[in-house]
């Protein structure tokens, strides 16, 4: 039973709203409010996919604009 826990939590990872998630592109669409478009949305699509791997700049599918989210993200200096 530890042993099974044990390699459960290896693909685990805590994102910065403290909460146990298993996927990397869910946790940022979530973190970043995205959204997918209707084509995608309709064809069973996440965000990630829709946004950032097909790259779609169609409004969502609840009218929402995430592809200008993502312009100010990636538009965003990064400062140390």
């Amino acid at each position: 039973m530890y042993v099974q826990f044990e390699i459960q939590l290896k693909n685990l990872f805590l994102t910065c709203f403290s909460i146990l998630s298993t996927q990397i592109a869910k946790a940022f669409a979530m973190h970043a409010g995205l959204r997918p478009c209707a084509r995608c949305k309709s064809n069973k699509q996440g965000a990630f996919h829709c946004r950032l791997r097909r790259k779609h700049r169609d409004l969502d599918y609840d009218g929402g604009n995430s592809a200008k989210i993502l312009e100010t993200i990636k538009n965003t200096k990064l400062t140390t």
